[in-house]
C-alpha cells in the first residue's frame, strides 16, 4: 500500500472535520513509503487515532500526523499527536483498566 498517500488522503480529510470542532490538523509525510497492510486496516487506525485527538485537544488545539520511515529496514511509523491537556495523574492510573 501507499502510505504515503493513504495517510495524506486522512490527513486531508481531517482538515474540514477538525476545523468543524476548532481544530487545526495537519500533516508531516514522507515521500515513498509503502508497507504490507491488510486492505482498510491503516486509515481506520488512523482515523480512530486522530478522532480521539481532535476531541482531546479541543478548540483551538492542534492535531499533527507524522508518517516517516523507521529504521531503514522497510518499516514504517505513523504518529498521531496532539496538543491538549492530556490525562490527569488519576486518570493514567486508570487508563488500561478494563472499562474505565
Amino acid at each position: 500500500m501507499d502510505v504515503t498517500r493513504l495517510v495524506g488522503d486522512r490527513v486531508d480529510a481531517w482538515t474540514d472535520l477538525g476545523a468543524e470542532s476548532g481544530v487545526t490538523v495537519m500533516g508531516h509525510v514522507a515521500a515513498g513509503l509503502v508497507a504490507r497492510a491488510p486492505e482498510g486496516v491503516v486509515d481506520q487506525v488512523v482515523d480512530n487515532l486522530v478522532d480521539n485527538a481532535v476531541e482531546a485537544c479541543g478548540e483551538g488545539g492542534t492535531v499533527t500526523v507524522r508518517a516517516s520511515a523507521a529504521d531503514g529496514h522497510g518499516r514504517v511509523v505513523i504518529e498521531v499527536m496532539d496538543d491538549g491537556p492530556g490525562m490527569s495523574d488519576a486518570d493514567k492510573a486508570h487508563a488500561f483498566d478494563r472499562f474505565w
